[in-house]
């Protein structure tokens, strides 16, 4: 019983002497030192990850780099320190990224050159792994696990479960099926594995002609969207001339929208179709001396491989002072630095993965403050073929959601009492052909799970249907299906509000592996494993022998208890950086 449980009543309680508390700083200590062996012996082990192909949710030996453009704080994969000498199967598992010399990178946001070497080298995340959580029970699925390697059994890895056993796997576009069944993630799943497609927060500075904001009016009306550092307002009290900026899109007419386009400054493999009827009779076709824009006369269209800079097309533009000839010049520039979101990585060397493929599986995430208004703020999501709407209605307090137009909505709920009077975090996804909504991370309606089907006339029978399956029946994207120019749309009416920390985020996409098949059959104590970093991951897709047994198991990562990072310390005329925990990163794992 403590001192000041005898004081009077009434008394002040008595300061412990400084004696008392160094006394009590040292024995918390202590026991805090033998409660954390007891936990290492019995019931938890530290594990520290040397590689990047669980990156960007947990990270190997990594550099922390600071674009020097927009200001984004990403993780660059690093090759791993040559003296842990590791036995020749754990390299082989390594990242091929991460073997490759460290020369360059691009940031995933900007996609600025940025030259990586300058930054040190941190050490990966260290993980506090629960060793007896699969005593009881089996891994559930997307849960990460940390397990043996099969050919060195003193090597640990960490990799997440896309298969359970008696599963026969598969990988369709990106996707995992489970006999034959669509395997959806959970929206706290996929905040863990979400990758940076664009943060607002961080724009490039300059006046480069070549690098224009990636959110911007559509095109044909004056807008009451503004942008100030980063905070994009709606005021129905004002307008401004947005021509400069303006984009084209197909939203409806009833919104005043913004829209989302992925511009790229440079560089990329996509081929852009402008419409050119004749070529100007007194121009050579040697006249044009670019290297990646041809003109197709059979299909009469300006062809460009990649973005065609301003500079090119205003040299393009001088040749010829034609109405058509002009415009068809300003759509090669504009059309030709917008293209579809890939699987590229920030943390990968630039040189991982040469084949890029089209995610559609989009996330957009932002804080809305109402500030007065009873109209409707609206967030629209496509593939390319559905479309989803999202609407916050202030006047009668519901979030209703809608898909590709249809007069009744899918779902509707009560517009949370935050939104209303505070700031409110929006998140919408379509991962996985499944779509969630949810407000300061509470869902605000049950996930809507879409499936492909022949477009119906009769729409109540449809709407019945909808009623009585678990899933909603729209058309979806296909490979063949263009990419969406315009996959994310935020709308508004009659509001006055202020939209902070947007951010556009994609979905992992399960890239196939050389020559490995698609298809798994798993025994009825296997696992398939994957990594988060798809591209460059060496797992069940790679691995002779793809399932891993239960008994391999070691047990299941809780924290990362002791992320580091590197402190510049000026001496001598040079910077030498010293190791200290980075208290920022700690963190459950999901």
């Amino acid at each position: 019983m403590s001192h000041e449980a005898h004081a009077a009543p009434g008394a002040a309680p008595q300061r412990p002497s400084p004696t008392g508390f160094g006394r009590h700083v040292v024995e918390s200590l202590l026991f805090l030192t033998i409660a954390v062996l007891i936990c290492r012996v019995f019931f938890a082990e530290g594990f520290m990850i040397s590689t990047g192909s669980m990156a960007p949710s947990l990270l190997g030996y990594h550099r922390q780099i600071i674009c020097p453009e927009c200001g984004l704080h990403f993780a660059r994969g690093a090759r791993y320190p040559e003296e842990l000498n590791w036995s020749s199967e754990a390299r082989a598992q390594d990242l091929a990224g991460d073997m490759a010399p460290i020369t360059s990178t691009i940031c995933p946001n900007c996609l600025a050159a940025i030259d990586a070497s300058v930054f040190p080298v941190n050490e990966g995340d260290q993980l506090m792994v629960h060793k007896y959580a699969y005593e009881l029970r089996d891994p559930h699925r997307w849960e990460v696990v940390v397990f043996r390697n099969p050919a060195d059994a003193t090597q640990p890895y960490v990799k997440r479960v896309a298969g359970l056993p008696s599963e026969a796997l598969e990988i369709r576009g990106g996707d995992i099926y489970a006999d034959g069944q669509l395997q959806r993630k959970p929206l706290d799943i996929q905040r863990s594995l979400r990758i940076l497609v664009d943060d607002h927060d961080h724009q490039p500075e300059g006046d480069d002609l070549d690098r224009q904001t990636r959110w911007a009016s559509v095109e044909g009306r004056d807008s009451f969207w503004n942008d100030a550092e980063g905070v994009l307002t709606f005021d129905d009290a004002g307008s401004r001339d947005t021509a400069a900026d303006a984009v084209v899109s197909d939203a409806a007419p009833d919104f005043d929208w913004l829209a989302f386009r992925h511009w790229i400054r440079d560089g990329g493999r996509h081929l852009t179709r402008v419409p050119l009827a004749d070529w100007p009779q007194d121009l050579s076709v040697d006249s044009l001396v670019f290297a990646n824009v041809t003109y197709d006369a059979d299909g009469r269209a300006l062809e460009c491989l990649g973005a065609v800079s301003w500079e090119d097309c205003e040299r393009a533009k001088a040749l010829d002072n034609s109405r058509e000839w002009q415009q068809a010049w300003d759509a090669v520039f504009r059309e030709s630095h917008c293209t579809a979101i890939t699987d590229i990585y920030g943390y990968n060397h630039p040189d991982a993965a040469l084949e890029g493929f089209i995610v559609r599986d989009i996330m957009v995430a932002c804080e809305v403050a109402h500030v007065a208004g009873d109209g409707i703020f609206i967030v629209r999501l496509t593939d390319g073929s559905a479309i989803f709407d999202c609407e916050f209605d202030f006047a009668h307090r519901e979030v209703r959601l809608y898909a590709n137009n249809r007069p009744d909505p899918l779902r509707v709920s009560r517009l949370p009492a935050a939104a209303m009077t505070e700031n409110a975090l929006i998140e919408m996804s379509i991962f996985d052909r499944q779509v969630s909504v949810a407000v300061n991370a509470v869902d605000v309606f049950k996930p809507v799970r879409y499936t492909s089907h022949r477009p119906s006339t009769d729409i109540t029978a449809e709407i019945t249907a909808l009623e009585q399956s678990d899933e909603t029946s729209v058309p979806v994207a296909t490979s063949d299906t263009p990419a969406p120019r315009h996959p994310v749309l935020l709308g508004a009416e009659r509001l006055s509000l202020e939209v902070r920390h947007l951010q556009v985020f994609r979905d992992v996409y399960y890239t196939p592996k050389g020559d490995a098949p698609y298809h798994y059959e798993l025994g009825d104590d296997e696992f398939f494993l994957l990594g988060d970093n798809s591209p460059v991951s060496a797992d069940s897709r790679a691995w002779d022998d793809p399932a891993i047994s239960r008994d391999l198991l070691i047990g299941k990562p809780l924290m990362v208890h002791l992320p580091s990072q590197q402190l510049p310390l000026d001496w001598g005329g040079e910077t030498h950086y010293v190791r200290i925990p980075d208290p920022s990163r700690i963190r459950w794992i999901r």
